[in-house]
C-alpha cells in the first residue's frame, strides 16, 4: 500500500470527495489550511509520483486528477497497519482503549455488534 503523509491525505480527501478535480479546485478547497498554493501543488506532485493519483485530462490550462487508490481500501489498510504497529494485532486491546478514550457505552457496543451482524448476513 502506498504510504501517504498527513498533508497528502488532506489532498486525497478532496480528490476522493470530488472524484475528479483540478489543482486549482484542490487549492480552493484547502484555502483555509495553513498551506499556500505552492505547497499544495507540491503535495499533488508527490501523490502523483507515488502513484496515488493520476492526470485524467485537462480543463482549460490546468490538469484534472483522479485517485488511483480506493478510499475504503486505503482506510482498511491503514487501520490494519495501526492495529499491527500499536496493538500487536490485538483488536480487543484496540477496542478497549478506544472505548475508554471515547466513552463508548455498552449500549453503543451492542448497536455496533448489530450492525456487524447485519453486514455479515448480506
Amino acid at each position: 500500500m502506498i504510504k501517504i503523509s498527513d498533508a497528502e491525505y488532506e489532498v486525497m480527501k478532496v480528490i476522493w470527495k470530488r472524484k475528479e478535480v483540478t489543482s486549482l479546485e484542490i487549492i480552493e478547497e484547502l484555502k483555509d489550511s495553513k498551506w499556500n498554493f505552492n505547497t499544495i501543488r507540491t503535495l499533488i506532485k508527490r501523490l502523483q509520483t507515488k502513484g496515488a493519483i493520476k492526470v485524467s485530462g485537462r480543463r482549460g490550462k490546468t490538469f484534472s486528477y483522479i485517485s488511483k487508490i480506493d478510499e475504503s481500501e486505503y482506510k482498511i489498510e491503514m487501520a490494519k497497519d495501526l492495529l499491527k504497529k500499536v496493538y500487536n494485532n490485538s483488536l480487543e486491546d484496540f477496542i478497549l482503549d478506544y472505548c475508554k478514550a471515547s466513552k463508548i457505552t455498552a449500549d453503543d457496543l451492542r448497536e455496533i455488534i448489530k450492525d456487524i451482524d447485519k453486514k455479515q448476513e448480506s
